[in-house]
């Protein structure tokens, strides 16, 4: 059925008697859902020029146009009777189907039938298995709605052939549009209004098992398949478009650029899915031949350098200040023992690091990178590395200082000397970016890049207690299928890592590693709840922090836990002593989001003139919960670290699963109010709100801020501090 209009689709198609199911996703499995006797109707955003009801939920700079669109009908009360399945063929509809969820939980109105069916793409055997299993339970879902269980021959019958784009001929000069897959053809219809003849990639690799989504698609199979329409139809204009915030299209652009032929006009477009004047302008002038309109830019304010010290935190704590000169020394050694021939790896915080400790293979862990580049006053330079290269460096570019570092030859102003070239990339696919930026990466670098696979956990009705669940009951908290993913790529990993470097896989070295790191984050676990239920607080979080993230990139070793324990041994010290962060504590403060590594001291601006402290960040209390994994009566510890991985994002950021979380760590923590990045999830907001809770959102990020921005944002603070904040503490203390 033509998406161009899906309500009329379903109102046609329950006057024609038959059984309407919504799907949101290109590889929805159409043809099983019509062997299994249903009419799939594709849901795509519809051109709403507001979204009162989804940015109320989600925020309007939380989730992309095209996302708050798709949400705001799916909440309509038409078709509410109507099925909806869901799949993750982008990192938003999770997030979609998660907050349909979280809302019906709340009791507010939803479809009456959410299926999320998390198929997935990577040519993996485990893959492959693991969407046998989701198929089968989508196919138990159609049934207990009335419909046949469908089989192969049906599935076959019911296959339709792959439809080419059509062509829009609006004159002689040919443009090749790629990119973003577009859900209607406002867009294409105005390039050809501007004069042009207009040929659309074809967005499908294939279809079935060997159907390739954008997300997945590697940049170089993208370049290919686009440098292959150009051989054969030699337009005049590749246009590629990045529309509504898509994260994954621009890491394409590099490699498209360098796969064009000599003399191939190129340009790329950020855009929304309705042209508007600005795109029509762009575009006209690109047929024309004519110079892009300059951007409209808002006045540059007027730069102060950061004076001595600025930013700078001041620390309370002993255990923590040898913890820099061990980092120095450890990654001078990683920088020597690469230099000498040692395989390195870089990997990102959520990828299991253990399997890499247990072979003796250095790493380093990106996000901690991002903040030595970030602390050392960096983070311009490497984004001006990115540009220069054709790499975005508004989309995931905390994550993307690593490939950044690749084409950093400054040894005057390298970091720390600079980070050594990996031989090997791990990541887990949770965003849409992320696959591609590492895909990116190990072609400029030649390293071996795994990504894990992402899966979602489908359940329509989930508990929100996991922190209480997770660390003694993983194995049957957890659904078997996603552990047994995860489980089987961590054994591809290892084999592959024994093989390039000649090292051995010691399962009692292992379970040793996962032991200590069990040990290190039980530490983490009664400091933090001893500065729960402390007041005033022994230590802020310019403290807390540092102790906890320089061991946890090390965890897994005897220096990591008995680091931990330090720390908690002078926090307790400091609790029977009667010793304070501050003294005239008056506010205890939360903060949701990434650290500002670069400028910690922003964290104490507060203490002296309001007495407000900063209690808690995720750092510590994310340790204290989301690591530990109890390993008695046998357990495989492969399969507890697996069970770590899958739900390292959710915790933080999935409804349902955050919201409570934060909720329950505010309240034990006697929190006054919430300070919250831009990261934040919509309903981790949401929740703090509704358990009383006044929360500033910033929109401002962790790492790359000018001083005016700066100041700014403390300003709002300030006033945050002096009003909300502070008449909430008030009422605390009173009922004190």
């Amino acid at each position: 059925m033509s998406p161009s209009d899906p309500d009329a689709e379903v109102e046609r198609a329950l006057a024609a008697g038959l059984k309407p199911i919504r799907t949101l996703g290109f590889d929805a499995p159409r043809a099983r859902l019509i062997a299994a006797g249903f009419l799939p109707i594709r849901l795509v955003a519809p051109r709403l020029a507001e979204t009162p009801r989804a940015d109320a939920i989600m925020g309007a700079a939380e989730m992309s146009v095209r996302g708050r669109r798709l949400l705001e009908a799916l909440i309509a009360p038409a078709h509410s009777q109507v099925p909806v399945l869901i799949t993750q063929a982008d990192s938003e509809q999770p997030q979609i189907f998660a907050a349909l969820r979280e809302l019906g939980r709340l009791g507010e109105p939803v479809p009456a039938h959410v299926h999320f069916c998390d198929l997935l793409h990577m040519p993996r055997e485990a893959s492959r298995a693991y969407n046998a299993a989701r198929l089968a339970q989508l196919d138990d879902w159609l049934v207990s709605l009335g419909g046949v269980r469908p089989d192969d021959a049906a599935i076959a019958a019911a296959q339709a052939p792959i439809e080419p784009e059509p062509e829009l001929d609006g004159g002689d000069f040919c443009v090749l549009v790629c990119g973003t897959p577009h859900e209607g053809d406002e867009l294409m219809r105005a390039v050809a209004a501007c004069g042009a003849r207009v040929v659309m990639e074809s967005h499908a690799m294939g279809l079935g098992a060997d159907w390739i989504p954008p997300r997945v698609a590697s940049p170089d199979q993208v370049a290919k398949r686009i440098a292959e329409q150009v051989a054969a139809i030699h337009p005049d204009l590749v246009l590629h478009l990045s529309i509504d915030g898509d994260e994954a299209a621009p890491w394409d652009v590099a490699r498209i650029k360098r796969a064009l032929p000599p003399g191939q006009k190129f340009a790329a477009l950020r855009c929304t899915s309705l042209p508007d004047d600005a795109f029509r302008a762009k575009v006209a002038a690109l047929i024309a031949g004519d110079p892009l309109p300059a951007p409209a830019s808002k006045p540059a304010a007027a730069a102060k350098p950061r004076p001595p010290g600025q930013g700078r935190s001041r620390k309370s704590l002993e255990s923590v200040a040898s913890f820099n000169a061990y980092q120095r020394e450890w990654f001078a050694g990683v920088r020597q023992a690469v230099a000498e021939g040692s395989p390195f790896a870089v990997v990102n915080a959520n990828a299991p690091q253990e399997v890499l400790r247990a072979l003796d293979i250095p790493f380093v862990v990106n996000q901690w990178w991002a903040s030595i580049v970030a602390a050392k006053q960096q983070s311009g330079r490497y984004l001006g590395l990115l540009e220069a290269r054709d790499y975005p460096t508004d989309v995931e570019a905390y994550s993307a200082q690593g490939l950044a570092a690749a084409f950093d030859d400054d040894a005057e102003h390298a970091p720390w000397g600079g980070l050594p070239r990996p031989g090997i990339l791990h990541a887990v696919a949770s965003s849409d970016a992320t696959l591609k930026l590492f895909d990116n990466w190990a072609g400029e670098t030649g390293a071996d890049c795994f990504v894990y696979e992402r899966t979602i956990d489908p359940r329509g009705d989930l508990f929100a207690d996991w922190w209480v669940r997770l660390p003694q009951h993983w194995d049957s908290a957890l659904e078997p299928e996603r552990i047994d993913l995860m489980t089987a790529e961590l054994r591809q990993v290892i084999a592959a890592l024994e093989a390039k470097t000649g090292r051995h896989f010691d399962p009692e070295r292992f379970r040793e590693i996962m032991e200590l790191v069990n040990e290190q984050e039980g530490y983490y676990r009664l400091t933090r709840d001893l500065v729960a239920r402390t007041v005033p607080a022994p230590i802020g979080i310019v403290d807390s922090m540092p102790a906890t993230m320089v061991p946890q990139w090390h965890r897994g070793t005897i220096w990591a836990r008995d680091a931990a324990k330090a720390f908690y041994e002078e926090v307790k010290a400091r609790v029977d002593k009667g010793l304070a962060a501050v003294p005239g504590e008056r506010v205890r403060l939360m903060f949701v989001g990434r650290g500002l590594w670069s400028e910690m001291g922003f964290y104490q601006k507060w203490e002296e003139s309001h007495g407000a402290v900063f209690v808690w960040s995720m750092y510590l209390a994310l340790a204290a919960d989301g690591y530990i994994r109890d390993l008695s009566g046998g357990r495989d510890p492969l399969r507890a670290l697996a069970s770590r991985v899958i739900v390292m994002g959710d915790e933080l950021r999935m409804p349902t699963w955050a919201g409570p979380w934060y909720v329950h760590e505010a309240q034990s923590h006697a929190i006054d109010a919430v300070v919250a990045l831009s990261d934040a999830d919509p309903f981790v907001i949401r929740a703090l709100r509704a358990a009383g809770l006044p929360v500033l959102e910033l929109s401002a990020d962790n790492f790359s801020r000018d001083s005016a921005e700066g100041e700014a944002m403390e300003r709002k603070v300030t006033a945050f501090i002096a009003g909300p904040a502070s008449a909430r503490a008030e009422a605390r203390r009173a009922l004190a």
